[in-house]
Order: C-alpha cells, then sequence, then structure tokens
C-alpha cells in the first residue's frame, strides 16, 4: 500500500502544477509554477511591460489568464492580445457562443483539435519583426441559407458581415443586404481592406445576417 502512494504521488507531481500570483518581472520562481492572472490584470501587465520582457517571461514559465469575475452574464474577453503576448492558456466561459469562443475554435480546429498550437516566431523570438499586412475580402455569393425562423413564413434578407481582430484592432466590414433571396444571393461586393500589424495572429470571422434577425 506505501508503494502505490509512493507512486500516486509521484504522478501527482506530473500533472499537478500550482499557480501563484506575479507579473512578468519575477524570473525568480518555480517553472512548475504557473503565473495566473484575470483579464484585467493581463491588460495592465502587458501595457506595462515591454514585448521583449513578457516573451522572455512567457519562453520560459507557463502563464494562464481568465475572464473577469464581474461577467456575471458570462461573456469573454478577445484572448487575441493575450496569445500574442505568449500567453499559453486564456481560459473562456464556453457556455456563451460569442465572438471570443468563435476565434478559439478556429484556431483549435484548425490544428486537428489538438488542444496545443505552437506559437508564431513573432510570439516565439522577440527579435522576429511582426508582419503587418493588409486584408482584402471580395464576398461572392451564397447558396441555400437556412431560416432563422422554423415557422417558414419570414423570407431571408442576407448580407455578410466580416469581422477582421488581431492584437491591437477589430475591424467591421458589411456587404449590403440581398432582399427575399436566401436561396442564391449574390452580393460580389470588395470590402475595403483592413490594416492588420500582425498577419500571424489575426483572425476573420464570417457571419450571415438577415435584416431584423441575429446571425
Amino acid at each position: 500500500c506505501k508503494s502505490k502512494l509512493t507512486g500516486l504521488r509521484e504522478y501527482d507531481t506530473l500533472i499537478a502544477m500550482p499557480t501563484k500570483k506575479g507579473d512578468f518581472s519575477d524570473l525568480n520562481r518555480s517553472q512548475r509554477q504557473c503565473l495566473s492572472f484575470s483579464e484585467k490584470k493581463a491588460i495592465a501587465f502587458l501595457a506595462a511591460f515591454p514585448r521583449q520582457q513578457v516573451q522572455q517571461f512567457t519562453s520560459q514559465f507557463l502563464t494562464r489568464s481568465y475572464p473577469a469575475g464581474l461577467r456575471v452574464t458570462s461573456s469573454n474577453p478577445n484572448p487575441v492580445p493575450h496569445w500574442a503576448a505568449g500567453i499559453h492558456m486564456v481560459a473562456l466561459n464556453y457556455q456563451t457562443m460569442d465572438e471570443a469562443i468563435m476565434i478559439n475554435a478556429g484556431l483549435f480546429n484548425a490544428h486537428h483539435r489538438l488542444g496545443y498550437v505552437q506559437k508564431p516566431d513573432s510570439v516565439l523570438h522577440a527579435s522576429t519583426r511582426m508582419t503587418a499586412a493588409s486584408i482584402a475580402v471580395h464576398v461572392v455569393a451564397g447558396h441555400r441559407l437556412p431560416k432563422p425562423r422554423a415557422d417558414g413564413k419570414h423570407f431571408l434578407c442576407p448580407q455578410v458581415r466580416v469581422i477582421i481582430v488581431d492584437h491591437q484592432s477589430r475591424s467591421v466590414r458589411d456587404t449590403h443586404a440581398i432582399q427575399g433571396n436566401g436561396f442564391n444571393p449574390v452580393w460580389d461586393a470588395r470590402l475595403d481592406p483592413v490594416e492588420v500589424t500582425n498577419l500571424e495572429c489575426a483572425h476573420i470571422i464570417f457571419q450571415v445576417l438577415t435584416t431584423g434577425a441575429q446571425p
């Protein structure tokens, strides 16, 4: 029995990682400890410390951020600035299908749902310059769009909304609405370009809306 307990303790040391309060200047800490903080503190720390210092810290220690306790409606913060800073785990309220959850799903679904995505070079290495870019979207057409109401008495007036998010900005571009045609709407809309400062950390969300309804 004693040997079994010893084995369990050894196993526990492999899977347990205690969290500890601190900031990105605390380099004299055990690598078996995870720095955990709320979104408010994360934003404050990211504003207070230089990018190079934050990336030096996150290259040596695990970090985690989580939504503020005042989010009583279970809304979520934008996870992109946290990822772009090198924070390893960004906790979200999964019971709310909002923009943050869509971005999170897009990031991890694109990597076979492995639960782990390697950081881009601009995050791994502070000496690597971020790649700025201009993103232009051309929305062409749709086909057999489902109606948002089950009774079938409402006509679709679909339009496409494109949301582009990076670690510093959030931009929205909308097409015009097609009146009464959800079967084969054609927008052929070239939306105004969006400038992003770090292409590796940018995300695009496509939403289809209809007049007076949610996406």
